[in-house]
This record gives C-alpha cells, structure tokens and sequence, in this order.
C-alpha cells in the first residue's frame, strides 16, 4: 500500500466516521435530483469501501498484534 492510502489517511476510527457522515449527508441531497443518481451511487459505493477498508485493517492489526505495545498515551505503553 502507498503512503497515501486511505487506511494511512484515516487511521483511526474517529477519523473515517466524519468523512463517511459528509458523504451520507451528501447522499441524502443527492437523492432530491433525479439526474444525480450516479454521483449518489459512487458516494454510497466510496463510504461502504472506505468502512470496509478500515475494519479489514483493525481485525488484522487485532490478529496480528497480539504482544505488540500498544501506545495510548505520550508516556504509556500497554501490551495486549
């Protein structure tokens, strides 16, 4: 994967959720024009790639990171 990714870009949880909320709050103005139904599918098919990008990584980062230190603060590591 390159460094522009979109699991690099949004790694955290809290960082996918707003960008998937603005496209499913576009969707719904979207479905309003009857000609912006192919912009509204490519939304809906992005959000769902997006979301499903991120929970492939964190179940893999789960299997995979099992005594890995876990860092979740500056000064504080824990190990699973």
């Amino acid at each position: 994967m390159s460094d522009r990714s979109l699991a690099n870009i949004y790694a955290q949880p809290a960082d996918v959720l707003e960008p998937v909320a603005a496209f499913l709050k576009a969707v719904e103005y979207l479905r309003l024009d009857p000609e912006a139904r192919d912009i509204e599918a490519d939304l809906l098919e992005y959000a769902q790639q997006l979301l499903q990008l991120h929970t492939d990584n964190a179940k893999s980062a789960y299997w995979t990171a099992e005594a890995a230190p876990c860092v979740t603060h500056a000064n504080e590591v824990q190990y699973a």
